[in-house]
């Protein structure tokens, strides 16, 4: 098995067990371990939505599966918890990983608010939090799909296959409401409203806990129909499966199932979230107003929604440009 223990930055301890001076803790990993399930625990009674909790969870995972690597590989017993030891995993995920930026600090956040709470009960003497900083992200573009990419992917699914169809029916629909990958793989059936053409956002499985009811159009209710369907037949709550027998389908499911799509279209992967942007980008070049877009899209701010705005009216100008005499 290739070695996953790196060589660290002299300003960087490379041993779990050592304490970082002043930035150190009583803490053991073992118990920074234990006591996330308290954590855990707080923050579902505080209501936070099932996706947050689950990425909170697969994080912590990568960060354990992480310290059990080093300590398996290098020897290296586990000390108490300390500022070097984040930034060692920080390090690890950028040298050893080659994740992007971006990836590295949404996984961060994750550990950074975790030891900010853990400061706030008093269990951790100095706010590590604080310590921790978070990498430098150039502004991304967002990336959407233009027509031609639209109607290559929707060719790619086989929809004579119950797998195929799924995946067609969720392009459709995150085409024409804008949903998230998260809140379109938990949709219930009582969730669709077939004669009024309303799909429901429950809080609970929203990014920012905001119900919301999506209009959808008579072409994708009928599809979404006959996904109910079957889910009715098979005495299933959910309206994508992960199979024909059963099951909830996984947002990863749901990106791999998009990925080959897109493999087999000729195209560049352009991911899951660019069919909201692209939905987005629509509704706003078709007349939208920012305000009803951001209801739609969930958006805590304006902000993200602006940048829809933004990126239309910089289309407009273009064009102008240059069929301007």
């Amino acid at each position: 098995m290739r070695k996953i223990g790196i060589k660290l930055p002299s300003n960087l301890g490379s041993n779990l067990a050592v304490k970082s001076d002043r930035f150190s803790s009583d803490m053991s990993i073992e118990e920074f371990i234990e006591t996330f399930q308290i954590f855990m625990g707080v923050k579902e009674l505080g209501g936070l939505a099932n996706c947050t909790l689950k990425d909170y969870r697969d994080i912590m995972g990568y960060f354990v599966r992480y310290l059990e690597e080093e300590r398996r590989i290098n020897g290296i017993p586990w000390g108490n918890i300390n500022i070097d030891l984040f930034r060692a995993f920080q390090y690890y995920m950028v040298k050893e990983r080659k994740l992007k930026n971006s990836t590295v600090n949404i996984r961060l956040r994750y550990m950074k608010a975790y030891l900010n709470w853990l400061y706030e009960e008093g269990r951790l003497e100095h706010n590590l939090s604080k310590r921790l900083k978070l990498l430098k992200v150039e502004k991304s573009k967002v990336k959407i799909l233009s027509d031609s990419e639209v109607r290559k992917m929707l060719k790619a699914p086989n929809k004579t296959t119950y797998r195929g169809l799924r995946t067609f029916v969720i392009m459709v629909l995150m085409l024409d409401c804008g949903s998230r990958v998260s809140e379109t793989a938990s949709i219930k059936v009582k969730d669709v409203d077939l004669k009024e053409g309303i799909v429901t956002i429950r809080g609970s499985e929203a990014k920012f806990k905001k119900y919301r009811e999506l209009s959808v159009s008579n072409k994708t209710k009928n599809l979404l129909k006959q996904l109910i369907d079957i889910s009715k037949t098979n005495g299933e709550e959910y309206v994508f499966l992960n199979s024909y027998d059963g099951g909830k389908i996984s947002s990863d499911q749901v990106i791999r199932d998009f990925q080959r799509c897109y493999k087999e279209a000729g195209l560049e992967c352009k991911g899951v979230h660019s069919w909201r942007h692209t939905f987005a980008t629509n509704f706003i070049k078709n007349g939208g107003n920012a305000f009803t877009l951001q209801r739609i899209m969930g958006h805590s701010t304006m902000d993200m929604t602006k940048r829809y705005v933004y990126m239309e009216n910089k289309t407009l100008k273009d064009h102008h440009r240059k069929s301007g005499l």
